[in-house]
């Protein structure tokens, strides 16, 4: 799978999502799609605690091809965030007939 970029925001729109949207919005015409979205970041006292959690969701429609993009999202955040923490991920249901979906859970370092 080529990974391109493009800055068409038609494109960029249906490939990354911006806002919160309902899953079942999600087709198969629009596959790969990628959820990001910070599940909780709370702000402590303390300067630099981990209370971040940063979730990402690859919907594809094979593992093969969640498999890439997860290996290009790592490679990103590996290079530039050294304190990534992976504590959660795996396959989850997608509820979305012929739709894979692979999951990650970051521990980002907060700066609160």
């Amino acid at each position: 799978m080529e990974i391109t970029d493009t800055s068409d925001d038609d494109t960029c729109e249906n490939k990354l999502r911006r806002t919160q949207q309902d899953q079942t919005q999600i087709t198969t015409d629009l596959l790969p799609f990628i959820d990001f979205t910070f599940v909780d970041a709370k702000g402590t006292n303390n300067f630099l605690v981990n209370k971040g959690l940063l979730e990402v969701n690859i919907y594809s429609p094979t593992r093969g091809i969640a498999s890439s993009i997860y290996s290009a999202i790592d490679d990103i955040l590996k290079d530039n965030y050294e304190d990534m923490i992976i504590v959660a991920e795996g396959q989850v249901n997608s509820a979305i007939t012929g739709c894979y979906c692979y999951r990650v859970r970051y521990k980002p370092l907060v700066n609160s």
